[in-house]
């Protein structure tokens, strides 16, 4: 599946109420903070089977994170995701975005 090809939801601000916008399927995400000109800045990305699942996990007080931890409960943060049901792409399409691109909440191993 080319990244060309994916289509994103709309941001979904970082809130455990806005869990309900946010589809129990699997996908790849990214979060965004808010920064002082309103503009967004992608600082993590990742796939789950369950977004809801992720969305909520990422929102709580035991989010392993502390990247994630400290930018959601302190800054205005924004949630977007594409579905993509098989692994393998959600595979594909995570390495591709963590080569491309340079998210500051994401810790490589490699």
């Amino acid at each position: 599946m080319p990244c060309e090809d994916l289509k994103w939801s709309e941001d979904v601000r970082c809130k455990d109420s806005n869990s309900k916008d946010i589809p129990e399927s699997a996908g790849v995400y990214k979060i965004s903070v808010q920064l002082k000109n309103g503009k967004l800045r992608s600082i993590y990305v990742g796939q789950a089977d369950n977004l809801k699942a992720r969305f909520l996990q990422h929102l709580s007080t035991s989010e392993a994170n502390p990247c994630i931890k400290k930018n959601v409960s302190d800054f205005v943060c924004y949630f977007r995701y594409t579905l993509v049901p098989r692994q393998e792409d959600r595979n594909a399409i995570e390495k591709h975005l963590l080569k491309r691109f340079s998210y500051e909440c994401n810790q490589q191993n490699n």
